[in-house]
């Protein structure tokens, strides 16, 4: 028998239990999800529609929020019905587009060496299992949880590649492995059964076996060395060595191609093949 759809508090304990106990960005996730349930209404989930959610904006837009703080917040409005959709509760209802964000930050990512440096100092403190994760993040370019969430049944082998089922966009995508990814995995997965998480851990056992190496490493004062490094280094690489900027988006599971044009100015520049005239 079916069970009863769960009301919007209730469906985000759920998935507070099932996907953000013991993260980092719990407590972001449990203070934008009580500013949801205000602008919604603890109404049964079922109930929630695409213009609700753009009322939940106007809402949250009305409140000292930017942009970025009121994607954010639907973002986690996503995840909650992403899960009651998985557990047959409602279909899908479409989402808006998210606000445009005025950025100029800086791309930060690691250089070769910088990337020796960290998996050395990780082997050196005896951290093996996460220099495996790091290496993996760095290839891969997906999120910390993206990883450790990852069961055995969605690594494909013979195809070479790996299918994402929870991104922060809502929807599936499947990459393809390095050959370092490949050869990393493959030990991990032979041990696993079909349904087993193949890294089961939290964010907390990667950010603080990071943090730890920032601090050993003398990046401590830098804001930029944090553990999304991994993630920005895979876009950096990608777009570097020639790949597509839409290309580059898919990869990384970006919502619009908007966010991963932070990217683009790493690209190739034509203007190097005619600096002979110059010369």
């Amino acid at each position: 028998m079916k069970t009863k759809a769960p009301t919007l508090r209730e469906a985000a304990r759920i998935t507070y239990k099932r996907r953000k106990n013991g993260d980092i960005s719990a407590k972001d996730f449990l203070n934008s999800m009580k500013h949801n349930v205000q602008a919604l209404g603890d109404i049964p989930v079922t109930r929630i529609t695409t213009s609700l959610i753009s009322k939940m904006n106007d809402y949250n837009k009305a409140r000292p929020n930017c942009n970025e703080v009121v994607n954010k917040k639907m973002g986690h409005l996503r995840l909650v019905l992403d899960d009651c959709k998985d557990d047959g509760h409602l279909a899908m209802p479409e989402f808006p587009k998210p606000l445009r964000v005025k950025k100029n930050k800086k791309v930060h990512y690691l250089t070769d060496d910088m990337e020796i440096e960290l998996l050395d100092k990780v082997t050196e403190l005896g951290h093996h299992e996460h220099r495996d994760v790091f290496k993996c993040l760095i290839d891969l370019g997906c999120r910390v949880m993206e990883l450790l969430t990852l069961e055995k049944r969605f690594i494909d082998f013979e195809k070479n590649q790996i299918t994402f089922q929870y991104r922060k966009n809502g929807r599936p995508n499947t990459v393809p492995m390095s050959n370092k990814v490949r050869s990393i995995i493959k030990p991990y997965y032979d041990k696993c059964k079909t349904l087993d998480i193949l890294f089961n851990h939290n964010y907390y056992w990667a950010e603080s076996v990071f943090s730890k190496v920032k601090k050993e490493l003398g990046y401590e004062k830098h804001k930029w060395y944090r553990i999304h490094l991994f993630r920005d280094t895979a876009g950096s690489r990608l777009v570097q060595r020639g790949v597509h900027l839409l290309i580059v988006r898919d990869w990384l599971g970006h919502e619009d191609v908007k966010m991963t044009e932070k990217y683009a100015h790493l690209a190739p520049n034509s203007m190097h093949s005619v600096v002979e005239v110059l010369n």
